[in-house]
């Protein structure tokens, strides 16, 4: 689909928009006053609020060498058939068989780091990444004023409730 012909106006031109059709959106420009625009508050990070990166114990040492000649896929606990199709690994045929194969064969021994519903959803250890915390700082809530309603619709708005 191609973008609607519309022309964003510059400093020094008028403000001029091509015609665009209903069901697209047309550009709009808005102006936000100082008053209304959030500012960010320059402030140090207190200490319990970083967030700490640890390596307690060296993850390639448990790594498993990888075969030369790859087994077949067998269907896993969370790696089934269906799910390995969907994935598409090798799409356009650009890898070779052996390396398809090996793929596989990787995704198959750390299917447990694969999730497809939320209830596998896992999280990071804490031992290597403490919990995320994000400072606040105590402000006043925006307040919006209601839409007037005129006094001669009140009395419709009322009886009408009160029928429902």
């Amino acid at each position: 689909m191609n973008a609607p012909d519309c022309h964003i106006p510059t400093a020094t031109q008028g403000a001029t928009f091509k015609q665009v059709p209903p069901e697209l959106p047309a550009p709009v420009l808005a102006y936000k006053k100082a008053a209304k625009k959030v500012h960010p508050v320059a402030a140090s990070l207190p200490e319990d609020f970083q967030i700490i990166q640890q390596c307690p114990e060296d993850p390639l040492a448990s790594l498993q060498p990888l075969p030369t000649n790859p087994p077949y896929f067998i269907p896993g606990l969370r790696l089934t058939q269906e799910q390995l199709n969907a994935m598409k690994i090798n799409k356009y045929r650009f890898l070779w068989p052996t390396e398809e194969q090996l793929a596989q064969h990787v995704l198959k021994i750390n299917e447990h780091a694969l999730a497809w519903t939320e209830a596998e959803h896992g999280h990071f250890h804490d031992n290597y990444l403490s919990p995320v915390k994000i400072p606040t700082i105590a402000h006043t809530m925006w307040t919006h004023k209601n839409i007037p309603i005129p006094q001669g619709s009140w009395t419709k708005s009322l009886t009408s409730s009160k029928e429902r």
